[in-house]
This record gives C-alpha cells, sequence and structure tokens, in this order.
C-alpha cells in the first residue's frame, strides 16, 4: 500500500488524482507505455534519483518521477526492477531462491529482513546477518 501522505509531500500530488490520471505505473508498464528499454528506464530513474524526485516508502518500496522526451512524466514504482532483472533473465543466467518460514510471534518481518538478512547494501549490514557474513568471507 502506497502511504498517500508520502507521495503527497514528495510530488505535491495526491496519490488519488495521480491515479485517477493514470499517471502511475511500475517498471514493467512504464517500459511498454515510454517505449523505451530497460536501460533507458533505468538512467531515466538515476537521473529522478539525482534530481531528488525519488521516494521511498519501505525496505525495496521506491516511487520516482520518470521524464524522458516526447513523453509526459510518469510516477513509476521501482525503475530500477527491469535492468535488475534482466541480469537474472538473459539467456545463460540464473538464480537461486529459498523459501523459508518462521515463527513470526518470535522473529517479526522486519527483523527478519533487517538483523538475519541484513540491509540491501552488505556495507550497512550487521556484521552477524547474512549479507554482512558474504561481505567478510566472500
Amino acid at each position: 500500500n502506497v502511504p498517500k501522505d508520502k507521495f503527497q509531500k514528495a510530488f505535491g500530488l495526491s496519490w488519488d488524482d495521480a491515479l485517477a490520471k493514470g499517471v502511475v505505473l511500475n517498471a514493467m508498464d512504464a517500459c511498454e507505455r515510454l517505449g523505451c528499454t530497460a536501460d533507458e528506464l533505468n538512467a531515466a530513474w538515476a537521473a529522478a534519483k539525482k534530481g531528488g524526485k525519488l521516494v521511498k516508502f519501505g525496505g525495496g518500496f521506491y516511487c520516482g518521477l520518470v521524464e524522458l522526451p516526447g513523453h509526459a512524466p510518469l510516477y513509476v514504482f521501482n525503475g530500477f526492477f527491469m535492468t535488475m532483472r534482466s541480469q537474472f533473465t538473459a539467456p545463460g543466467r540464473s538464480i537461486h531462491y529459498y523459501t523459508v518460514e518462521w515463527d513470526e510471534g518470535r522473529l517479526s518481518w522486519e527483523d527478519f529482513r533487517g538483523k538475519v538478512l541484513g540491509p540491501t547494501d552488505p556495507k550497512e549490514a550487521p556484521k552477524d546477518s547474512l549479507r554482512g557474513k558474504i561481505l567478510a568471507d566472500w
């Protein structure tokens, strides 16, 4: 769920108005609407980030005002995603994943993500988290 107050504060437009105007898209739909590649969207995303036109709603949940010449600006969620995705879906590439379960009464999602896995940037991760250990030992 999008925090409507954060969206309004970041972009000066209400979330409901943005939805009504049809200018809110995920990365895949943005590429289609803009007729651009994943890398072109990622470059526009980087420009939005550099220009302060990005808001973080939560872990791995961002929205940016993406602008490409000849197109109306769009509010795109996780505009970096398609480029990141291509690293795993290109021919010859693969991913490995695990399905994990735990008692949420003993370990919250927030603690699992922040303390067990560690932040996305391993340099910011606790040393005893998975990402912290990978950084130290890899």
